[in-house]
């Protein structure tokens, strides 16, 4: 649930860095945690496609200019 949280955001704030906003969610988790967490959610960003934007809540429109300023 949490890295679909941060994946949205991630897509909503474009012009914010992908990693502060990572940071920004789990800044209350254990260490270890934050490491698996950053790894899961920067994949899920990595991975991302127009198919899978309903999971996230989000429309193409928006995926698209995250694209332009990070991919």
């Amino acid at each position: 649930m949490k890295i679909k949280k941060i994946v949205k955001q991630v897509i909503l704030t474009p012009e914010a860095q992908p990693l502060d906003i990572i940071e920004s969610f789990i800044s209350n988790e254990q260490e270890t945690d934050k490491k698996n967490i950053i790894v899961l959610a920067l994949e899920e960003l990595r991975r991302i496609h127009e198919g899978v934007l309903a999971r996230y809540g989000l429309r193409p429109s928006r995926l698209e200019k995250w694209r332009q300023l990070h991919g």
